[in-house]
């Protein structure tokens, strides 16, 4: 697939997919929704996997928060506002929120606890508990984001279909190569060969 058809699609079926989700947010009483590194939820949203902390709100666009090691690239990939966290510390990252966030007395902030109960970061739990002693009341956001985030576009398809395609061929490629003590870094390493070929598929 074409680097630039990949990201014509991934910005449009972001924007649909926040306005559905500004959309839910809204009925059930969100102000903000808050995702942490990683998560892959967020990637879809920032359009990025180079990112920290994403913030959706009702109120504008989203916001990508980045530190000094993925800020450049978040910039160059994502469609939405870059924000540079300049000390990546539980209250670094705590002032950088602050400034995207408008309110905060009673606000509701939607995480990601599917993601979070194995996959967080203790800096971000941190984070969690210092914005809950700012005033915010966070919530379980998960059914929500299932609602929205479960269930592919028609744009999507051909992404997920270029990318079985190419795992198809990743894989027939190990097959042909696997022999008795070949390591797992040199299976990884055909792998890695036939996804750089095959970009352009």
């Amino acid at each position: 697939m074409d680097t630039n058809i990949l990201h014509s699609i991934l910005p449009n079926v972001s924007a649909r997919r926040i306005k559905l989700l500004k959309e839910k947010m809204r009925r059930q009483g969100y102000a903000y929704l808050m995702f942490f590194e990683n998560d892959p939820i967020a990637a879809k949203i920032a359009c990025t996997r180079h990112y920290n902390v994403v913030i959706v709100s009702i109120e504008d666009d989203p916001i990508v928060l980045a530190d000094k090691a993925l800020y450049g690239v978040a910039l160059e990939e994502s469609p939405w506002r870059v924000n540079l966290i300049e000390d990546y510390t539980v209250e670094g990252v705590l002032n950088a929120l602050m400034r995207c966030m408008k309110c905060f007395q009673e606000a509701v902030i939607g995480i990601n606890k599917k993601w979070g109960r194995t996959n967080i970061l203790f800096t971000y739990v941190d984070v969690i508990k210092a914005l809950e002693k700012k005033g915010f009341r966070i919530r379980d956001a998960t059914p929500l984001l299932m609602d929205v985030f479960d269930k592919p576009f028609n744009e999507e398809m051909r992404i997920i279909e270029w990318i079985s395609k190419v795992c198809v061929l990743a894989l027939e490629e190990v097959y042909e190569k696997l022999r008795s003590g070949l390591r797992e870094y040199e299976v990884a390493a055909i792998v890695e060969n036939v996804l750089g070929e095959k970009w352009d598929y």
